[in-house]
């Protein structure tokens, strides 16, 4: 949170697997390997402006930053749905011109990965992909509304129109099931448990 660059970095390579498979599971069919990572890079250039101005919950950043970045993808994905929406209809629409424009922030990000970097990340994201995968659809659209969305128990109760407390108890079910999946070096890195 004090902008450190070595904590920037362990930040970005824990979390943005998370990201990437909610930004995966949001866009659906439409998602292309581009769209992702160029929604997953907008996303963390949109956090880390702001990331300073974050405060702590229960004495802690995670489930704050967590919270964030899972509304900021929403927010970019449907944006970018919304673009393809649009897109498509005036393709549909002859005599019609579309414009394709890059966002240089985004671009700027992805280049100045470094190669050890991204080996890391492509394989945290390829072992939390495989694992997401795994677990029964139920079981990881909990686990993708608490730990990328950071929505509480309440919330998603409200959401799935269940008791907070069954939301507890499936939520510790599916951790339990992620666990079982998941490394678990991969799973204290990405989320300290």
């Amino acid at each position: 949170m004090d902008g450190s660059g070595t904590s920037a970095e362990w930040i970005f390579e824990r979390f943005t697997p998370l990201v990437e498979a909610q930004v995966r599971m949001r866009l659906g069919t439409a998602a292309r390997s581009a769209d992702v990572e160029d929604i997953v890079s907008d996303t963390w250039v949109v956090v880390l402006q702001k990331m300073g101005e974050l405060s702590p919950r229960g004495g802690r950043f995670a489930p704050v930053l967590l919270k964030f970045l899972g509304t900021t993808a929403i927010q970019l994905c449907n944006n970018h749905l919304r673009r393809m929406i649009r897109t498509n209809m005036r393709h549909a629409t002859p005599g019609v011109a579309t414009s394709t424009s890059s966002d240089p922030m985004a671009e700027l990000a992805r280049r100045t990965l470094g190669v050890l970097t991204r080996v890391g990340r492509n394989e945290t994201m390829e072992a939390v992909r495989e694992a997401l995968a795994t677990l029964e659809d139920d079981k990881r659209h909990l686990l993708v509304l608490r730990l990328v969305e950071g929505h509480s128990n309440q919330e998603i109760a409200d959401i799935l129109d269940e008791k907070p407390n069954t939301i507890a108890v499936r939520y510790r079910r599916a951790l339990d099931a992620l666990r079982d999946v998941l490394p678990q070096q991969v799973l204290h890195d990405i989320l300290g448990m």
